[in-house]
């Protein structure tokens, strides 16, 4: 609701509870305290929670006024007013003010009554609660907030009692009750919910993008088109105009049209061009579709100015279920063109699941297919999120739909669900295989659309010697930067991946220093750069298994480190810096060859003094004893002990950070005899 509707219904509430003049005055100007905890510095401010979520939580909001109100009743702050004339006598309630501490916790579960009139609702316990009665600026709205002012005032006046302080704490539990009732009060909603057949498959319309037009039904034309029509007006979605003509000020889009960023990216200008332009004046037709264009733009606009980094990385658990070759493949696409790949796929699937149908499905299959690798863009910080993208790519997405108010006009928590799920077979609870569960269809359009879109980009970049990372359609040719004047540098271009993989292993030609194997060290990488990637490494374990550690620090001086992080370190690195024939080479996680490149590696350890006495010349680790001692239990392990002098960090300081670990504070690593 707006702040004028949620004020009447404020200040009538506080009147029926007897507040003097200045109560509710204060009362009224305090009504908007949800949204403004949202933005304290106005609706165009920073944001700092999302949208109706915890700010419109009636727990919370109820578990403030209960502290208040003891507050209140242990403190009974008054202020003496003897000598003002009598008109501020009589908007005080006499000649001593009582201040009611509790007020703007009242005045906050105020607001929560008139929000949840609207489609947005509140939150009772995290579940969303509302009676979807008017739709915010509506006539509609007006005329709820007039009458549930009316009702205030006619109970105080049928009976003073009543309609104090018992009806205004009985006001958001009744309302709390009716709004998760609702499904008993169908009578209430002047539309019935209308349900088409698609293939096979009953799909409720409302339910795909729920409040879509105050008076919706999906009917079939002769010519077989499907078509939204209005049972207002008769007319199909392409000319429906809604009859709301003022969207809310604080987030929607103005009615008047939706302002297209300059894309800075040409695959984002072109994307736009072909996949959103075409249906861009058709979406703006309708109230909830430009809430949802709002949100593709938003998400574009992000993928336009941070969709440079890779779409995978390898330092990450959750890529490991793909080889490592594929992962150094799909590396060098960026985030960018991989997204804007999986939405054209999408829209292919849709044209061949729904038919004539499917431009009714695409706005919201559109958003989630762009938005599904969100989460692997930090807002601040690394330039790659660390925790889990999908679950970070879901928040992003919930954030985005609060921001443009797309929320208030669909089930976001279904399209929220998809994307958090888009590495799992099934969303949970929507399970096809389980009986009573029916399948969440955006998650499975997008799962296959993810994989279709993956396996496209890897046959691409296999049949591609070199190719850009952020091309405008498809994978193209463009020659590797800084390839030496070398003849393996330049067989490395002229040669196919077939006969290259067969050039792996045999001796490159190089001018670094020979180490005694088959494998050199390269001149463009230097071990610097594994150190300082090891660095955020030790005392490491695995985000998703937190049972499995990959590096523990000793107190004799020695980071222990598993076989496999150094090679993830070597290909990762190896990816960035080198180039020609040692491109293939290091950032190759070939069985044969992996072996070879770190005892390389581990020669530059020796060489700089930081390796470990027991691991002889030719070799890079040695087994060793682990010790757990919080269970007793004792393995052994094949590790390669790194000196921490080579990573400029106190000992202390590493040793501290290996105590405060629940796990690693246990282990004792020792020689194996």
């Amino acid at each position: 609701m707006r702040w004028r509707s949620h004020a009447l219904i404020a200040a009538s509430c506080l009147y029926a509870t007897y507040h003097c003049p200045a109560d509710i005055m204060l009362g009224t100007i305090l009504s908007s305290l949800p949204d403004r905890v949202e933005t304290p510095f106005g609706p165009n401010g920073l944001r700092l929670l999302r949208h109706r979520g915890r700010s419109h939580e009636v727990l919370v909001w109820m578990g403030v006024l209960f502290v208040c109100l003891v507050l209140h009743v242990w403190l009974m702050p008054t202020i003496p007013l003897e000598g003002l004339p009598d008109t501020l006598l009589f908007l005080f309630g006499g000649t001593e003010y009582a201040v009611p501490l509790y007020l703007p916790a009242f005045a906050g579960l105020l607001h929560l009554v008139g929000d949840v009139f609207t489609p947005g609702g509140i939150r009772l316990a995290g579940q969303k609660v509302t009676f979807g009665w008017c739709k915010t600026g509506t006539l509609w709205e007006v005329m709820v907030a007039v009458g549930v002012s009316l009702a205030v005032l006619g109970l105080r006046m049928l009976d003073s009692i009543w309609g104090g302080w018992v009806f205004a704490g009985g006001i958001p539990a009744v309302v709390v009750f009716l709004g998760m009732e609702r499904k008993h009060l169908g009578f209430l909603r002047s539309v019935h919910r209308k349900k088409t057949v698609v293939g096979e498959e009953v799909y409720d319309i409302r339910r795909l993008m729920q409040n879509y037009s105050a008076d919706v039904q999906v009917s079939e034309r002769k010519s077989g088109e499907a078509d939204i029509l209005s049972e207002k007006t008769g007319k199909g979605l392409r000319e429906f105009v809604p009859e709301d003509a003022e969207e809310d000020a604080e987030g929607s889009p103005e009615k008047s049209g939706i302002e297209v960023p300059g894309w800075t990216s040409e695959s984002i200008a072109v994307f736009w061009r072909d996949m959103v332009e075409p249906y861009f004046d058709r979406w703006q037709q309708d109230s909830a579709l430009r809430c949802v264009l709002s949100a593709c733009i938003r998400v574009l606009s992000i993928l336009d100015e941070e969709g440079d980094h890779p779409s995978v990385n390898l330092r990450h658990e959750e890529e490991g279920n793909k080889p490592k070759e594929v992962c150094l493949l799909l590396s060098r696409i960026s985030l960018r063109r991989h997204s804007l790949n999986v939405a054209r796929v999408s829209a292919d699937l849709l044209r061949d699941r729904f038919g004539e149908r499917w431009w009714l499905y695409y706005p919201l299959y559109l958003l989630v297919s762009l938005s599904h690798d969100l989460g692997k863009i930090t807002v601040a910080g690394t330039a790659y999120s660390t925790g889990s993208h999908p679950v970070a790519s879901a928040e992003r997405l919930a954030e985005i739909l609060s921001e443009t108010r797309a929320d208030e006009h669909m089930q976001s928590e279904v399209l929220t669900a998809a994307v958090r799920h888009h590495h799992d077979a099934y969303v949970p609870g929507h399970n096809p295989n389980v009986k009573g569960e029916s399948e969440n269809l955006y998650h499975s359009l997008l799962v296959l659309a993810d994989r279709t879109a993956r396996s496209r980009e890897v046959e691409e970049a296999k049949r591609m010697d070199g190719f850009s990372a952020d091309a405008d359609a498809g994978v193209t040719e463009s020659a590797p930067e800084d390839v030496t004047d070398t003849a393996a540098g330049a067989e490395a271009v002229l040669l196919p991946p077939a006969q290259m993989h067969e050039r792996l292993n045999e001796k490159p030609v190089s001018s670094a220093v020979a180490t005694g194997n088959e494998v050199c060290w390269p001149e463009e990488m230097s071990v610097g750069q594994i150190i300082d990637f090891l660095k955020d490494y030790i005392n490491y374990r695995l985000p998703r298994r937190p049972e499995y550690w990959k590096s523990v620090s000793q107190p004799d001086g020695y980071i222990y480190f598993h076989m496999d992080l150094l090679n993830d370190a070597l290909v990762e690195v190896a990816s960035k810096a080198c180039s020609g024939m040692n491109l293939y080479l290091w950032s190759s996680n070939d069985s044969s060859l992996r072996d070879k490149k770190l005892i390389a590696f581990y020669e530059q350890i020796r060489a700089n003094k930081w390796s470990h006495p027991k691991i002889g010349n030719g070799y890079y680790s040695t087994r060793f004893s682990v010790l757990n001692h919080n269970t007793g239990k004792k393995y052994e392990f094949r590790l390669s002990p790194i000196h921490y002098t080579a990573f400029g960090i106190p000992l202390e300081q590493i040793e501290m950070q290996r105590q405060q670990d629940e796990l690693l504070r246990y282990i004792t690593v020792g020689r194996k005899e």
